[in-house]
């Protein structure tokens, strides 16, 4: 059974920006801005403490620096828990959401934000 171990499709890139998200099912809607912890041209990570479960899909805003907004349909592919002995705070997530629906020249705008990071001094 594949798991963490497993090799990426693409470079992940840590990096400390806002992701607005919102999640409608059944009469209940979520919806957040919560840190990405790592994007790539196929996907993010993000924390947040609502409790999303795999397979979830949400729709996804996020600003690339300096103002380039990318617009997706995710899916969340998994979850982890983390914090889980600060007691004082929040249950807190991380959660790994693959693009499934991206324009195609917002998915080349990821592209080509993750490839100049990686290769800038």
């Amino acid at each position: 059974m594949p798991h963490m171990s497993e090799k990426r499709k693409f470079a992940r890139l840590p990096i400390r920006i806002f992701v607005k998200w919102r999640k409608s099912s059944l009469g209940e809607q979520w919806e957040s801005l919560d840190t990405i912890r790592n994007i790539s041209r196929g996907g993010i990570c993000f924390a947040t403490t609502h409790q999303l479960k795999k397979g979830d899909i949400v729709e996804i805003e996020l600003k690339l620096p300096p103002k380039r907004i990318i617009k997706s349909q995710g899916k969340i592919t998994w979850v982890k828990e983390v914090n889980l002995y600060e007691l004082d705070k929040d249950l807190e997530f991380e959660v790994g959401v693959e693009f499934i629906d991206i324009k195609p020249e917002d998915r080349e705008e990821l592209s080509k934000f993750v490839l100049e990071h990686f290769t800038s001094p």
